[in-house]
């Protein structure tokens, strides 16, 4: 993993100092090297800083060259860390360049080839061969890119330049965008740090969070997200629209489930997460497991041919949901070092600074904070890249939610088989869970209902759920537009944040996310039971108190009993007095603790403090 920043102009302009600031800014993201490169319509400059590895001009000596495009790279090094895999990596010719962040896990049979056209190597990783790959194909050779990924390529002779993220967008880029100029940045950091423009707060953003407890929508209104699977190309620095790069084929047919046709599916999806495992265990560094005790990440242990050299595990002692239990079933006859995380509410208060730092804008749930506790032990052990289970989930129907759309496409196509499967449960809820969700939309939402609604100074911004009548569409959406993007991007910060390289095999392996959207849905959820697929895959493998598991919870934090705790935040409020009743929370805060349940207050919480540790930060830069 890398921080990329770049800044691409419509004529020649001086931005020297401006690319250095966003750089350095994403320094955690990159500790092991720093380089720049400078684009004239003649000839690309390289240059470096204190920080970089490779001899180089130090980029202020160059502070009155003037560019149409300046690139910024920050480094962590995993695969190939020799000095000739420094970026930004220029070609042998001298008119391309590239800034990459992330891991191109097939990029051995794209260099084989490669070579088959007579290309040349100097060096063992996958940035010189993405490099060249786009050389040959362009914006149309990144359909045929396997991994995690967010990169810049400039082709100076041309003038123009292709920025693109990968199928779920495992790795952030952001777009700013002014009349003379565009921004490109792994993280919004970089754009407070280059001053170039008044960042607006998008009020809009802030509303539907506080509402809703989650936004897809950016929290500042000229700084947008690159669409994940989608690339966007630059002429004199202006954008043309997004265009996506793949389309995954769903398969919607229905089709009532066998035995031998479910162990089938699952044969060949055992064989498709071992070889997408080995391909994310690719590096010249050490790598662990985050383990959590649950069947996604204890499925990535079975899969791994050589056990991971560290596992590490949240735990919460004389906590009735801590999970240490089931991690440790799954590494006690291993050599596996497994370290466990025991995060308490007094270290949350004093990490609870950096941690709003590290995720940039308000996050949906206290319960990140484990996953930063996990990445920071992370650090320590030295471990710089971490497999996990992210995105188990999405593939194979693993949240409850799942169960409506599957239960609508049973209903639609088989009534008769669904009814005799139902009365064969003991308990009717999925019934009232289904008619409930399918009549939201007539039902009238008065807002004053709402349990913050006397707190909220924001309008009420009510979205229309999406209905979904195939359980696969609802996997799909959930993995590239509704879920798992904001699962990722609290990854991303809280891993990058201590240097660490999260990866994640069943979010972002193009063969074995293909291959499970071909699977008919109703082979996910069976009986009433989720991730049936996943679980025949290893049942061999894994003891059955982890099969067996329905109260599976993730990296979850004890937030009901911390809430209660925490005092009402000391700050000179500015911009959070326009979306909350200050004055009244302070007063009342402690009356307020007893009554709203955790998630909700949390969310008052999180917009307070992103104002006092992130926003008061940059606030002459702020407009609302």
């Amino acid at each position: 993993m890398c921080g990329i920043a770049a800044i691409l102009c419509r004529d020649t302009r001086l931005y020297v100092r401006e690319i250095l600031a966003m750089t350095r800014s994403l320094a955690h993201r990159g500790p092991d090297d720093s380089g720049f490169i400078i684009a004239t319509p003649q000839n690309l400059i390289p240059a470096g800083d204190e920080s970089s590895k490779v001899t180089l001009p130090n980029i202020l000596s160059l502070e009155n060259q003037s560019g149409t495009a300046f690139l910024g790279h920050r480094k962590l090094a995993i695969l190939d860390k020799s000095p000739q895999n420094h970026q930004p990596f220029l070609d042998s010719s001298g008119n391309y360049a590239l800034i990459f962040n992330g891991e191109i896990y097939n990029f051995k049979e794209l260099r084989h080839s490669l070579k088959q056209k007579g290309i040349f190597f100097k060096t063992q990783g996958d940035t010189e061969v993405l490099l060249h790959w786009l050389i040959q194909y362009g914006a149309e050779g990144i359909s045929s890119l396997n991994g995690m990924f967010a990169f810049i390529f400039w082709d100076n002779i041309r003038q123009n330049a292709i920025a693109a993220r990968d199928i779920v967008g495992m790795k952030p880029l952001y777009l700013g965008y002014e009349k003379n100029f565009s921004c490109l940045a792994s993280e919004y950091k970089a754009f407070f740090a280059s001053k170039l423009w008044d960042l607006q707060i998008n009020e809009s953003a802030v509303a539907e969070y506080l509402w809703r407890g989650k936004t897809a929508q950016s929290f500042y209104t000229n700084i947008e997200e690159i669409p994940a699977g989608s690339f966007i190309e630059f002429t004199n620095g202006i954008a043309k629209p997004a265009q996506k790069y793949r389309k995954v084929l769903i398969n919607n047919n229905f089709e009532i489930p066998t035995r031998a046709k479910t162990q089938q599916y699952a044969d060949e999806i055992r064989d498709k997460v071992i070889q997408a495992n080995l391909a994310h265990q690719v590096a010249d560094v050490p790598i662990g497991l985050a383990l959590s005790g649950g069947i996604d990440s204890s499925c990535l242990w079975a899969a791994s041919r050589q056990k991971p050299t560290f596992c590490f595990t949240v735990s919460w002692p004389n906590w009735n949901k801590d999970e240490r239990h089931f991690a440790e079933n799954i590494t006690q006859q291993s050599d596996c070092r497994h370290i466990f995380i025991n995060p308490t509410q007094e270290q949350f208060l004093l990490d609870l600074p950096d941690f709003i730092r590290a995720q940039e804008v308000p996050t949906g749930s206290l319960s990140v904070y484990a996953q930063f506790c996990l990445m920071r032990a992370a650090n320590t052990a030295q471990v710089p890249v971490l497999i996990d289970g992210q995105g188990g989930d999405e593939l194979f129907a693993g949240y409850h939610r799942f169960y409506i759309p599957w239960m609508a496409e049973y209903i639609h196509n088989k009534p008769s088989h669904f009814a005799r499967e139902l009365f064969q449960q003991r308990s009717f809820s999925w019934v009232f869970e289904y008619l409930s969700t399918y009549a939201e939309p007539y039902k009238s939402i008065i807002k004053s209902l709402h349990p913050l609604a006397q707190w909220i100074l924001l309008p009420y911004s009510q979205r229309k759920s999406n209905r979904f009548f195939s359980l696969n569409t609802a996997l799909f959406d959930s993995l590239q537009v509704s879920s798992l993007p904001t699962l990722l991007r609290y990854a991303d910060r809280n891993a990058m944040w201590f240097s660490i390289e999260s990866r994640s095999p069943f979010a972002d392996d193009i063969p074995l996310i293909s291959y499970l959207f071909q699977v008919p849905g109703m082979f996910k959820i069976q009986h009433f039971t989720a991730k049936i697929l996943l679980k025949h895959a290893f049942q061999k493998e894994l003891p059955q108190q982890i099969l067996m598991r329905t109260d599976k919870i993730g990296f979850e934090a004890p937030i009901n009993i911390w809430m209660r705790q925490l005092p009402f935040p000391n700050h000179n409020f500015h911009y959070s007095q326009k979306w909350l009743n200050i004055s009244n929370l302070e007063k009342e805060w402690e009356l307020i603790k007893r009554k709203t349940p955790a998630a909700l207050l949390w969310r008052i919480l999180s917009v307070l403090y992103w104002e006092k540790y992130v926003l008061s930060n940059y606030g002459a830069n702020f407009q609302t």
